[in-house]
């Protein structure tokens, strides 16, 4: 039976929204002509900087194949978080590509490419080509394959944790991370119940919180610690930890405690929430180009940028260019971590 337009309409939001938040395990279909754990097909296609791809120039390296739609919100999102992970593991050998069905040429893929700064590969499959050898079935659709070019992980759509995910991946075929180690922070250890010191953890950091909201920092910092010292694997505490040492004018043992937080499974967007709320709560005094410096050392220049305009801003008492500013200069430093 055919349900009328409204209500069609509406289940397929439901079910776009459910694709959004599920988790999907590794087992489940991808792609129609690859399963986890074959081979990756042959394929050639065109550069958007000109010239052939050869995908036979990935082999030795552990690879990433992003398989997108230029106008689809969510490969915008993923792109972004593709570019974060880039960053990191290009001098480890790590293959970003970008597959792109864009049938106006370079057209909306360029245009995206440039907004968004990326700096890895973009390739054009108007015919879909390579769709079709890969037999895509979501759009987008992140597939990641072991210096072998064995498949070993995808993840559709952007999920809320898709960058961790992903990351979580590359460690584990980097040899830094077991298959299990990534599957227990994915699940959050599992079904198991949390314990009594877990519970009690995340009471204080819900306290730890109010504090720094009420900028009674030295106690947030305390509360914090005592969380962790309940829970060291509480991701969250890790990164009020950092927030809080960042507005304490300790910006190298900020980072390490963001870094912590990433490693145990915080999500990009949270750590760099806690970043821009630390940033915002300095003062002009204290967003030196020193701090900047310390913060993001490769792009030292251009994180004092966007805390110049943020400054600015602050003066002009725009509080929302401000707090555009601050975000693009806390998404600089998550980049670094």
């Amino acid at each position: 039976m055919r349900l009328p337009w409204p209500y069609s309409t509406s289940l397929l939001a439901l079910l776009l929204v459910f694709l959004e938040s599920v988790v999907f395990p590794q087992d489940t279909v991808a792609f129609r002509n690859l399963d986890v754990g074959q081979n990756m097909p042959h394929f050639k296609a065109a550069r958007m900087s000109g010239g052939t791809f050869d995908s036979a120039g990935l082999e030795g390296k552990v690879s990433v194949l992003f398989f997108f739609k230029p106008h689809q919100p969510n490969s915008k999102k993923a792109l972004a978080d593709l570019q974060t992970l880039f960053h990191r593991y290009k001098e480890r050998g790590v293959a970003f590509v970008a597959i792109s069905v864009d049938t106006n040429g370079k057209g909306a893929t360029g245009t995206l490419a440039k907004e968004l700064g990326i700096t890895f590969p973009f390739l054009l499959d108007p015919g879909r080509d390579v769709y079709g050898t890969f037999g895509l079935i979501v759009s987008p659709t992140t597939a990641i394959f072991d210096k072998t070019m064995v498949f070993r992980y995808y993840e559709p759509i952007h999920a809320p944790r898709f960058r961790t995910s992903v990351d979580l991946a590359l460690q584990v075929l980097l040899g830094d991370k077991t298959d299990a180690e990534r599957t227990k922070i994915l699940t959050g250890g599992g079904s198991k119940k949390p314990s009594a010191d877990q519970k009690k953890a995340k009471r204080k950091l819900s306290l730890a919180r109010m504090m720094l909201k009420r900028h009674h920092l030295e106690r947030a910092l305390q509360i914090a610690r005592e969380a962790l010292a309940l829970d060291p694997d509480l991701a969250a505490a890790h990164a009020i930890m950092g927030e809080g040492l960042l507005l304490d004018g300790k910006p190298k043992e900020a980072l390490e405690k963001f870094a912590l937080a990433q490693e145990k499974g915080a999500t990009a967007e949270e750590i760099q929430k806690a970043v821009a709320t630390a940033l915002a709560g300095l003062g002009e005094k204290e967003l030196t180009s020193k701090l900047a410096a310390d913060l993001a050392p490769k792009k030292t220049s251009l994180l004092q940028k966007e805390l110049d305009a943020a400054l600015a801003a602050k003066q002009a008492k725009d509080e929302k260019k401000a707090v555009a500013h601050f975000e693009k200069a806390a998404k600089i430093v998550v980049e670094g971590l």
